[in-house]
């Protein structure tokens, strides 16, 4: 997995996504070409004026030419591990509290 980072202007709402459009357009391409290379998924987040495109692929040059061929600039491409989605289980009602834990008692931790 890699992630590449681009910076798009917030100013037009719809760049993030045509530019995702792009490169899955340019990753399936090379894909059909014989280039291990494949989004997997794009995070646009505005107030960074950032995209990110997790890839999976071989190699970080695989997610250079699928950039080059989608003419999406970018600042880096670094390695990444993304952990597969899997279902988990419910959490029982009541469950979940912010209360300090009742077994503890006064310490410097900021728990009472």
């Amino acid at each position: 997995m890699f992630l590449l980072e681009s910076y798009v202007s917030r100013t037009d709402p719809g760049v993030a996504g045509r530019l995702a459009d792009r490169a899955r357009c340019a990753a399936d391409e090379l894909l059909s070409e014989g280039t291990l290379v494949s989004l997997r998924d794009s995070i646009f987040v505005p107030e960074d004026e950032l995209l990110l495109l997790l890839y999976e692929a071989d190699s970080a040059e695989a997610v250079r030419l699928a950039s080059g061929r989608a003419c999406l600039p970018f600042e880096r491409i670094t390695p990444a591990v993304a952990e597969r989605k899997r279902q988990m289980p419910a959490t029982p009602p009541g469950a979940c509290s912010c209360e300090a834990p009742t077994d503890r008692g006064p310490s410097d931790d900021g728990w009472t």
